[in-house]
């Protein structure tokens, strides 16, 4: 058989000279034709392959298609928008035809932001109300869609799990240097109480946290990006980033910067005697545990400490760090940390402004009532000044003679007559009639400084001008006599003025007012950390009228009530000097402090971005730099549609919302198969009140205020607030002084190693937003979480089509990237429906 075949067939001879000079052995051309190596056609079409997709489909569609010129396909191809490809086939078809889901996509761009019972002005009633009818049946599918969806996020369960090297390593690399910083703590710590999260005091709906005042701003911000030329934009670090050290370090150390060791806010505790103070980080966290499962795993460092006061006791002040890093984080939030990074260096300008120019809040409540009072005092013909300090070295009782009916002098001489002769003389009665008026530093408390200025001062005013009109009249005989003495027995007899159109009168009402004795001083110590939920830090060191109802009831502009606020006068218009604060090394420090009921809060937050927008829409034309929050939000079925806000992400958009009133929201979409920023969504003031109507801030509230009633009521040292996942108490640990127990908890010890991935049987899976629609389904015509239409013809696809509406937003036309390689004519056809089922690789 051998023989047979080397007869046959030539043989092959290995000893081949080499050619290299004269002829090529292995050009270029042929590398191509004979390599296994993927071309550049299937490269591209591999890379922008979803995780799961068919290589076969990608390659034969590939190897199919015609071999002519790809310049006029790239052409026809930039304008269009593709459908993306599901991860899972559809189960059925939607029960809304194409025209039906066109004609609903339509109205949802008109109709979506207008609330249910809402009057608008300049709206279609028959339009909005089919809108209404059609949404009800809509919710009925979104309904079904969405357990479509939480199905095969169980069937691809290995998807929440997907993190890539760059953000492994680079995770790791930031947990590590949290889990130094942890080092800093006592290491051994006692269980030392045992309470509940919502506690048991009376609950309050009525609760919120009020700002008193911005103490001390330092550092700059940078303005935010919002366009950029392509999308969807890669996110991605650069290979420095990557392989330095010193980024990961220095953000553990932002993250875990104490307050307790703050040298500026140890400064502003000195003066302003809060309560509390903590960081926004830990505000978040308090404020982020939500019923009935309170999911969330936390631990927060607390340090109590007294502070001296000048003249009285010390006072205790309770001072609540960052929290420590968890115990437990899922793959999701490690894909968050590690896209959080590029996302703020992708949506930073290099311009930056001092954060002190910034518009962080909206004004205060008080400036309409002002307005309106500023028209009562129009009608009244009173005039105002600039200058409204309170002179005491006039004497303004004798004006009391005014408008009172003179007497005929009796012949002789007696006690009847002479009181009755000092009401014409300069004698001043009010004085001799009232108590003896206190000196002028009491009266100059802070409670009514402000009120007795403007008021006296008008008082003056005014009874000058009536004193100036009544002694003209009554003068005009007796010019050839203000002897002075005589003059005023000489005058004649004035009528009094009906009680209805009697000004002087009320006016003499409004003295003797001011003129009551003024109650002692509080001693400081009261003053600066009171416990008592009804006494004040303005009113209860003032005058004996504290409540309302001892205060003039007349139509007075806003400035003559009690000032509100919890702060005295002195510390309210106190303006800090920076140069002795020190700077933080990068972003900037912004200290506030406001007030939870009865307790004073200082918060340390910063401001992330800023913006430059007009500064209300009565005037366009003022444009002012306020405050930008952009929340990254990782999307795990993009090519259903976008997650919508979590309970935690709502909270801390809230929080935010808190600090900075004026604050203006972006979500970032990130897919998280691509890491590509594909979507940012701008989420205005209104729209966020809606969402935060799944939230239950009152009940958030009360967690906050019986937290901190609880910490209020502990003694001096280091404290730990240890709370477990799914749990509603919350343990309260306290360092061990040399004694260590077995049943002590070693804090190092629990936070040696990385944080584990908890080992959970559901998959974190978060339902879509059926309202936000992305671009692809104002192109097609679909509507958001529905199954796909049946097919129909190319000319009944024109003629249902109808004319498309634009969507009027802010949010930059983004196309959604697509992994199908199929035409748009075939996807609409087949839509991934379960007849064409296909087993995932």
């Amino acid at each position: 058989m051998n023989s047979s075949m080397s007869m046959g067939e030539p043989r092959l001879n290995w000893d081949i000279s080499p050619k290299n000079g004269l002829k090529t052995f292995f050009s270029q051309e042929n590398y191509k034709d004979h390599s296994l190596a993927p071309s550049l056609k299937e490269l591209f079409t591999l890379s922008n392959r979803r995780i799961g997709e068919n290589l076969n489909a990608s390659a034969n569609s590939v190897e199919n298609e015609p071999t002519v010129s790809s310049a006029p396909q790239t052409k026809e191809k930039v304008g269009m928008v593709l459908l993306p490809k599901p991860r899972v086939p559809y189960p059925r078809f939607s029960r809304f035809s194409q025209r039906e889901q066109r004609t609903y996509v339509d109205l949802l761009v008109k109709y979506a932001k207008i609330p249910a019972n809402s009057k608008a002005v300049g709206i279609n009633r028959s339009e909005y109300l089919q809108y209404l009818d059609m949404k009800k049946h809509v919710n009925e599918e979104v309904t079904e869609f969405l357990k479509f969806l939480q199905n095969s996020a169980k069937k691809c369960a290995q998807d929440y799990n997907m993190l890539s090297d760059d953000a492994r390593l680079f995770t790791e690399q930031i947990l590590r240097a949290c889990i130094e910083q942890i080092k800093k703590y006592p290491e051994f710590f006692s269980l030392h109480e045992v309470t509940s999260l919502m506690g048991f005091f009376p609950f309050r709906t009525e609760m919120g946290l009020k700002l008193e005042k911005t103490l001390l701003v330092l550092g700059n911000v940078k303005f935010v990006k919002t366009v950029f030329p392509s999308m969807p934009a890669k996110l991605y670090l650069s290979k420095d980033a990557m392989s330095s050290t010193e980024i990961p370090k220095e953000i553990a150390e932002a993250l875990h910067s104490d307050i307790s060791k703050d040298p500026n806010a140890e400064k502003l505790v000195s003066r302003y005697h809060p309560q509390i103070a903590l960081t926004s980080q830990s505000l978040f966290t308090l404020l982020n545990n939500h019923g009935p499962n309170y999911k969330e795993q936390w631990e927060i460092p607390v340090c109590v400490q007294l502070v001296p006061v000048a003249g009285s006791k010390p006072v205790k002040v309770i001072y609540i760090n960052s929290p420590l890093p968890p115990k437990q984080m899922t793959m999701r939030e490690r894909n968050q940390i590690f896209h959080e990074v590029p996302l703020k260096c992708m949506m930073s300008k290099n311009t930056s402004v001092p954060v002190s120019a910034v518009f962080m809040d909206k004004p205060e409540e008080s400036v309409p009532e002002m307005d309106t009072s500023s028209e009562v005092n129009e009608c009244r013909k009173i005039e105002t000044h600039e200058n409204l300090d309170l002179n005491f070295d006039e004497d303004v009782t004798e004006l009391e003679t005014f408008g009172v009916t003179t007497t005929k002098p009796p012949k002789s001489p007696n006690p009847a007559s002479t009181s009755s002769e000092s009401i014409m003389t300069d004698t001043p009665v009010a004085a001799k009639a009232a108590p003896p008026a206190p000196p002028p530093m009491a009266l100059a408390t802070p409670d009514i400084a402000t009120s007795s200025r403007s008021l006296a001062q008008m008082l003056m005013e005014q009874l000058k001008k009536e004193k100036q009109l009544v002694t003209g009249q009554a003068s005009v005989g007796n010019h050839t006599t203000s002897n002075p003495e005589d003059s005023c027995v000489l005058k004649k007899p004035i009528k009094r003025v009906y009680k209805k159109f009697d000004p002087v009168g009320e006016i003499l009402k409004m003295q003797d007012e001011l003129l009551k004795p003024i109650s002692r001083k509080v001693p400081e110590s009261n003053l600066m950390n009171t416990d008592d939920s009804k006494q004040s830090l303005v009113s209860e060191q003032s005058s004996a009228p504290s409540d309302a109802s001892g205060w003039p009831k007349s139509g007075w502009p806003s400035a003559f009530q009690k000032p509100k606020g919890r702060l005295p006068y002195e510390l309210q218009d106190y303006v800090e000097d920076t140069s002795e604060y020190l700077p933080p090394k990068e972003g900037n420090f912004v200290y506030k402090l406001f007030s939870l009921q009865d307790l004073l809060l200082l918060v340390r937050c910063s401001i992330q971005k800023i913006e430059t927008r007009p500064r209300s829409k009565k005037k366009k034309k003022i444009r002012r730099q306020f405050p930008v929050y952009v929340l990254p939000k990782l999307e795990y079925q993009g090519c259903y549609g976008v997650e919508a806000l979590t309970e935690s992400e709502l909270c801390r958009l809230w929080t935010e919302s808190l600090l900075h009133s004026n604050c203006s929201f972006y979500v970032g979409h990130i897919d998280a198969f691509t890491s590509k920023l594909f979507l940012l969504e701008e989420i205005t003031s209104e729209e966020l009140k809606e969402k935060l109507s799944a939230l239950k801030i009152s009940s958030l509230f009360n967690i906050l205020q019986h937290i901190l009633k609880k910490l209020s009521s502990l003694q001096e040292g280091c404290y730990l607030l240890s709370h477990a996942a799914e749990d509603s108490s919350l343990l309260i640990y306290k360092t061990s002084d040399g004694k260590v127990s077995r049943t002590a908890y070693n804090l190092h010890k629990s936070h040696c190693d990385l944080p584990s991935v908890p080992s959970s049987l559901s998959v974190p899976w978060v339902p879509l937003d059926p309202s936000l629609l992305l671009p692809y389904h104002i192109h097609h015509g679909r509507i958001p979480c529905t199954f796909p239409p049946k097919s129909q013809g190319p000319a009944t696809q024109l003629k249902a089509g109808g004319p498309r509406m634009l969507a009027h937003s802010r949010r930059n036309p983004v196309p959604m990237e697509t992994k199908s390689s199929c035409l748009p004519a075939q996807q609409v056809g087949n839509e991934g429906v379960a007849q064409n089922k296909r087993k995932l690789t």
